[in-house]
Formats: structure tokens, sequence, C-alpha cells
């Protein structure tokens, strides 16, 4: 299993794939695909979030902030489904023994995931859309404990 805090290799965790599911040649391909489809790197660009408003001093209206956060909750969705889709077409191109052997794998059979355990947010004055700075400062210095 790789670790936290290092980049991911994706070659490294298509020979491990490769290795532990005892993969045949003709099954390279979807082994490729799926690798290439579920890399961590696209979970992480799907998660960050449009700067486009970010240099703008003015507050976001509720509705601007509602339509933002649904337009970046609709790109995770559809990063999920890519990744969905390509792990039930990898699933579909192995035998019924490598397809029992995936299923051990757990949830870490697609490789590293970004998690967060405890996010703590605590929001003690003006409205949500003011001083987005601050609430960056509070949220490193909770991450650097």
């Amino acid at each position: 299993m790789m670790s936290h805090g290092k980049p991911a290799d994706p070659e490294a965790h298509a020979r491990h794939l490769r290795d532990v599911l005892q993969l045949r040649p003709d099954q390279d391909s979807a082994l490729k695909a799926y690798v290439e489809a579920t890399a961590p790197q696209k979970m992480a660009d799907a998660m960050m979030w449009d700067s486009k408003d970010d240099g703008d001093d003015k507050p976001l209206t509720t509705p601007q902030r509602l339509d933002r956060q649904a337009a970046h909750m609709a790109r995770m969705a559809e990063t999920f489904q890519k990744r969905a889709s390509a792990t039930k077409a990898f699933y579909a191109a192995l035998s019924p023994s490598q397809q029992k052997a995936f299923d051990a794998l757990g949830p870490h059979a697609g490789g590293p995931r970004m998690r967060i355990q405890h996010l703590d947010i605590r929001h003690n004055g003006p409205p949500m859309g003011e001083h987005r700075d601050e609430r960056k400062i509070i949220m490193k210095r909770q991450a650097g404990r």
C-alpha cells in the first residue's frame, strides 16, 4: 500500500494490481485505462475550488455562493462518475477469482485517497462571504497542529 504524504506513482500502483490480481497480458489495456481514470490527481483537481472569484474584494452574495458551491459539487460528482465507470469496466474485465481478490483489496484498490478525518470550522462573526483570508489562516493553523 502507498503511504500518505508521498506522491502517487501510477506505474507502481499498476504493478501492484498486476501482481496481486495476477493479470493476464490481454487485461493490460483494461488496467491501463483504470489506472489512468482513477489517478489521485484527477480527484484532487476536481476538489479544487474555481479560483476566478478569489481575487475579488467584493463579498459574494448568498445566491452567488450557492451557485459556486453547486458548480463545485457537480465537478466532483462528474469526477466520481468517471472513476466509478472506470472501476466497473476494469472489474468486468477480471475473472471471477480476480474479482474476489479485487474486492478483498477494499476501498483503497483504486489507489491512495485524500481523506479529511476532522475538519473544525468555527464561525463567530460576519457573514461567510466576508473575511475569507481569516478563515484560511485558521484552517492552516489547525492543519499544522
